[in-house]
């Protein structure tokens, strides 16, 4: 691996050297007059920014851009720009170029240029953990990048989405997604070699740390050898650098402390420049020294990791330095403010939605609690744990979790349950050859052993940590290894009698169900427990469509076992003497349901008749434990469904009523930022509904419990504005009697709506951007500023990019409040909503009035009709008025509203214009479209719409939903027309 990184030391000056190549290359391409030259300008600026010399590259696009003529170059510029300012993690301004770009190749119908932009706005939103919204731009990003086959960018789309899935807790389809990635790449002219080494280099990263966690170090690190050597080939220091620490994570748990302290040594010298990646290493760095015993050093790289993260302002970064700090502080016996680190690293992780960490943040805190005596914490987190792992396939987060629950029944006085707990655990690290944490499992299992009374089993694995610590160099391990074996000692000395022991079988039952986390640990377990407590050689294969598939055995000895069984089902040959076979399936024999997995449990050598009993009754238990997976998994699929509620009900009791196409696709954007504090922009006309989206927003985030505090920046004089907002001390200016908390903190805890946030004075907007970048305000008379932890949503009708161009809103602040934006459309472009709103406005309205009444079909037909300039607020005042005029029971019809309301769109005309029903007998669709004489363009519209709907229902056998979906109608409004124009003399059918 050294050799990449040498490989990789001359490639700055080689860059600085093809910079001045194209820059002189470019000189001549425009004397030239040769397009090419803006070609050569765009690879620049690429260059100039991948060896961070940002701006530079933004004066590059600046030129292209002052002489583009065409909108495939001025979106390439926009797409550029974007993707200069992620590298510089200026989130706002790069959301906003990649939206411009997205805006241009919309209008000029340019699909690559979309999908491109799609992609973009995917990274920016998962740099910042927003992993729902990046999802969904990823996915379109990518459907249109494979339409246009650039399989490049789908690949590159690919890959961020396995990220994203990784984050979210879904490792299956994390792998998938980036297995398709290199499969993609793979099948290019080329293949891997050819492609752009830093994406092969990312994906195989990716795979590398996926084997990782899985517990398969071998493949990790033959993954890692061939990400080096694609990072060696970039100009890319900080991936290298992140590569070589991930190197040094996996040399770490398989013993390798030496080769681990080179790789962090190289990834040290790589990251030097970056604050983030450097705390990554460095929290590595003090694990690897607190292993060592060394607890110095551990908290001094610790605290330096916390110190660059805090740097970065990078949560995820902090997150992790507060738990490497708080893991030093418990070694060191500090354990309270060991508890409060981790307590702090835990309301991170929660509050940036890092599932696959929250898991290993709910261990830690137990462990932290069973440091300070308080079990019953430690127990809640424990099965906090558990829920949030699920079925998991992390191996060395199995064996911790296991481990924590051997040391939780130590602390309980439950010897027997510690025993079987920490066994699980030993059995889970040696399998993916974690030697440290097997060294630690053998700790906790002799402290159990003894405290059950049997100093003989407790020495067997008291030994087993000390050879492994000395081996490893684990100083303080090897202390502690050392001092039980001398109580162990001591303990046979005084030949007291044992406690009764539990049997031999009891045990192996306890480990399986101690391992029943998932059905791969179950079925490594089974054959682990053969081969070290019955002395049978054992492997597990699972019948699958393509062959027989490897669930646990020797790789050795399981492929004689498996040719032999191929032989035995393909051929119907007998098997060796010396080799049994034992079918099973996941689910009882018996039971209701039909099995749906088979396996062979296949065993080597002769098998005594009472070790045959054993092996039977432990081959029921993995029967049972299986066929319960199967039924957790039923139940939970079934409740998922149960309680999926449609989106268009899911804010109706807000007011927020919505079935058009439109709305819906505003509820699942309001759906997908649910967890995050992520800063929103409304936009939308007067009236349309924005403080009741901002309400949905609030309602449906982790801060509903707390204040929603609406504020109109419209309403306040320019000069009491800043004061409202921000607060001030008593005496601060004339007429400040006392304190005044202001807007701002008042809404501490919980969501801040700033409704016309473009009326907001100028002087005031730089103390707003303030706030929303430090989350510090500092109110008028104090000395020093205030942190208010408080999420901002804002509002406005205007249009800030022109308020922006035109001088009268600053451009910082307007990328700062548009990180996401939620546009609610007009009234009158949403049709589809007007009658349920009409309906749900009415049901409040009678309720509020006491008032039976109803609405007649005239009168709503007719309302569905109006194009509604004041929106919903109009719709509203008007249906208030309407049920305030009414009489108890009346029907409401359009005379009962404002006749103002029918000026704009007058009634449809009587006599000769209005198309009769069809005639007794005749087919509908089936003749030609028959027109009254002389018809005006009404009549004409009218006669066609009438029998397009016709011909539909007839397609559709009746069916109005179906019809209503051809049509593009809603199947309220389909419902409507049917009625007007004579059609419904059949029954409605759903």
């Amino acid at each position: 691996m050294s050799d990449a990184l040498s490989a990789s030391a001359p490639r700055l000056s080689r860059h600085e050297w093809l910079v001045s190549r194209l820059q002189f290359e470019i000189g001549e391409l425009e004397q030239q007059g040769s397009p090419l030259a803006v070609e050569r300008r765009f690879e620049l600026a690429r260059l100039l920014a991948e060896v961070h010399r940002f701006d530079e590259a933004v004066q590059v696009l600046d030129r292209i851009a002052a002489q583009a003529a065409d909108a495939e170059t001025i979106a390439g510029v926009h797409l550029q720009r974007a993707d200069t300012y992620l590298r510089q993690h200026h989130i706002p301004r790069a959301i906003h170029e990649a939206n411009l770009a997205l805006k241009v190749g919309e209008s000029e119908r340019l699909e690559t240029v979309v999908g491109q932009a799609e992609a973009l706005l995917g990274r920016i939103y998962a740099a910042i953990d927003e992993y729902a919204i990046a999802r969904e731009h990823l996915e379109r990003g990518r459907r249109l990048l494979e339409a246009a086959r650039r399989m490049r960018g789908v690949a590159e789309c690919r890959w961020q989405l396995a990220v994203i899935a990784y984050h979210e807790g879904r490792p299956a389809e994390s792998r998938d997604e980036a297995a398709r990635a290199l499969a993609l790449l793979e099948a290019l002219p080329g293949g891997l070699a050819a492609q752009d080494p830093k994406l092969v280099g990312q994906l195989l990263d990716h795979q590398a740390f996926m084997a990782f966690e899985a517990g398969d170090l071998a493949t990790a690190l033959a993954l890692l050898e061939r990400a080096l050597s694609h990072w060696a080939q970039t100009d890319d220091r900080l991936a290298l650098g992140r590569a070589y620490d991930l190197v040094a994570d996996v040399r770490m748990c398989a013993g390798k402390w030496r080769e681990a302290e080179e790789a962090l040594g190289q990834a040290m010298s790589l990251v030097a420049d970056d604050q983030a990646a450097e705390s990554l290493v460095r929290r590595t760095a003090s694990r690897l020294r607190l292993w060592q015993g060394d607890l110095d050093a551990a908290e001094r790289q610790a605290r330096l990791a916390v110190e660059r993260a805090l740097a970065a302002g990078r949560a995820a970064a902090e997150a992790g330095g507060w738990e490497a700090l708080a893991e030093v502080l418990l070694a060191q016996g500090r354990n309270e403010e060991a508890l409060a680190l981790f307590e702090q690293a835990t309301r991170i992780n929660a509050k940036i939605n890092r599932i696959n960490r929250l898991p290993i943040s709910h261990l830690r805190l137990a462990e932290a609690c069973l440091a300070t005596g308080d079990a019953v914490r430690a127990e809640a987190h424990i099965r906090r744990a558990r829920e949030l792992f699920g079925e998991t396939s992390k191996l060395h987060a199995a064996g911790l979790l296991c481990r924590l629950e051997g040391e939780l029944h130590l602390v309980r006085n439950n010897p027997s349950e510690a025993v079987t707990a920490f066994t699980q655990s030993l059995s889970m690290f040696e399998a993916a050859g974690f030697l440290y944490d097997a060294a630690t499992s053998h700790l906790g299992a002799g402290r159990a052993f003894l405290a059950l009374g049997n100093p003989a089993r407790a020495r067997l694995h008291l030994e087993a940590a000390q050879r492994l610590f000395m081996e490893l160099g684990a100083q303080r391990g090897l202390a502690q290894a050392m001092q039980l074996l001398a109580d162990a000692q001591r303990a046979d000395e005084r030949d007291r009698p044992l406690a009764p022991a539990p049997s031999l079988d009891a045990l192996l039952v306890e480990s399986l169900v101690a391992a029943s986390t998932t059905p791969d640990l179950l079925l490594r377990e089974l054959v682990i427990l053969l081969r070290d407590e019955l002395r049978v050689n054992a492997a597990i294969f699972e019948q699958m469509p393509d062959g027989l598939r490897l669930h646990a055995g020797s790789a050795g000895p399981a492929e004689r076992m498996r040719r032999a069984l191929e032989s035995s089902l393909h051929d119907e040959r007998s098997l060796p003497d010396d080799l049994t076979v034992r079918t099973f399936n996941d689910v009882r024999p018996g039971a209701d349901l039909a099995p749906m997995r088979r396996f062979f449990l296949c065993l080597s050598g002769v098998i005594a008749p009472n070790i045959a009993t054993t092996i039977e009754a432990l081959v029921h238990v993995v029967e049972f434990i299986l066929e319960n997976h199967r039924l957790r998994n039923t139940v939970r699929a079934s409740r998922a469904i149960a309680s999926s509620e449609p989106a268009a009900n899911r804010f109706a009791h807000l007011g927020l009523v919505c079935e058009s196409p439109a709305m819906l696709s505003v509820v699942e954007r309001i759906e997908k930022i649910r967890s995050s504090d992520v800063t929103v922009l409304i936009t939308g006309e007067s009236g349309v509904g924005k403080e009741l989206v901002a309400r949905a927003l609030h309602a449906t985030s982790r801060r509903r419990d707390r204040v929603f505090l609406p504020f109109n920046c419209a309403a306040i004089p320019a000069e009491l504005v800043e004061s409202r907002l921000f607060g001030h001390r008593q005496g601060a200016f004339t007429g400040a009697n006392k304190d005044a908390l202001g807007i701002i903190r008042s809404a501490a805890g919980g969501t801040l709506f700033l409704d016309e946030i473009g009326e907001l004075a100028l002087h005031v907007q730089p103390k707003l951007l303030r706030f929303l970048q430090e989350r510090e305000i500092h109110p008028v008379g104090e000395e020093k500023p205030i942190k208010v932890d408080v999420r901002v949503i804002a509002a406005t009708n205007r249009d800030l990019e022109a308020e922006v161009a035109q001088g009268r809103f600053r451009e910082d602040l307007f990328h700062r409040l548009n990180v996401v934006r939620l546009h609610v459309p007009p009234l009158r472009a949403r049709r589809e909503d007007i009658a349920p709103l009409v309906r749900h406005l009415l049901r409040e309205c009678a309720k509020r009035e006491g008032k039976n009444v109803a609405l007649s079909e005239a009168a709503l037909e007719r309302l569905c009709q109006l194009p509604w300039p004041g929106n919903v607020r109009q719709l509203k005042n008007e249906v208030e008025r309407a049920v305030a005029l009414a009489e108890p029971n009346d029907i409401l019809t359009p005379d009962h509203f404002s006749p103002e309301l029918w000026l704009a769109t007058p009634p449809m005309p009587s006599g000769a214009h209005r198309i009769p029903p069809l005639p007794p007998g005749g087919r509908r669709g089936t003749g030609e479209l028959v027109l009254p004489s002389r018809p005006t363009l009404s009549a004409a519209v009218e006669a066609l719409e009438r029998q397009m709907i016709a011909e539909a229902l007839e397609r559709h056998h009746g069916n109005v939903t179906h019809a209503a979906r051809e049509l593009g109608l809603t199947r309220q409004g389909l419902i409507l027309k049917r009625r007007r124009y004579g059609l419904e003399k059949e029954p409605l059918r759903e």
